[in-house]
């Protein structure tokens, strides 16, 4: 009669094996959705870190093209403003600073920067790597100032999955001389 009453099951129902699936799925669920948006944050973070660089790179260029109409006793601002407009250039070292001016003011169009020896410029070189950054300096001369300075705006760009984004610095650099 004991064993009558005590019934051995063998195996298990549906109900338990759907519920076993249910939670099974939610946990490699969870765990992947973590994985993934861990890597979203890495990738974010380091374009982050490399778009703040790539403006401060855009004012010290800024600041070397003055220093060297500064060593070629040139006027300080010479060839990095133009007295009507806002000035808008692309600005990269090539032995010596080399400016181009941009063909719009909206760094959006502005040439995507290449990535060439682990640097960012417009390298022209054939292994070079075209990314999505894109930067564009915009100065401003201010002549009639003691001592005249030029306020410098650099915007980097990038667009990253369905995000846009853009990181702006200033400064005012003035002739010192």
């Amino acid at each position: 009669i004991f064993n009558m009453l005590h019934r051995h099951h063998q195996g298990f129902t549906l109900i338990e094996v759907a519920v076993a699936v249910a939670i099974l799925v939610m946990t490699f669920g969870g765990v992947m959705a973590l994985i993934i948006s861990g890597k979203e944050s890495k990738v974010s973070g380091r374009n982050n870190i490399i778009t703040y660089y790539l403006a401060k790179e855009g004012i010290s260029l800024v600041n070397f093209a003055r220093n060297q109409n500064y060593h070629n006793s040139q006027p300080a601002f010479a060839s990095l403003y133009d007295e009507n407009n806002p000035y808008y250039f692309l600005i990269d070292y090539e032995g010596m600073s080399s400016i181009t001016e941009a063909a719009s003011s909206d760094v959006k169009k502005a040439e995507p920067l290449n990535l060439y020896n682990s640097y960012y410029g417009y390298s022209a070189e054939p292994t070079a790597v075209p990314t999505s950054f894109r930067r564009l300096i915009t100065t401003i001369y201010h002549g009639d100032a003691t001592p005249p300075y030029l306020d410098v705006k650099v915007e980097v760009y990038w667009q990253e999955d369905t995000k846009r984004n853009t990181v702006t610095l200033s400064e005012e650099l003035t002739d010192w001389r």
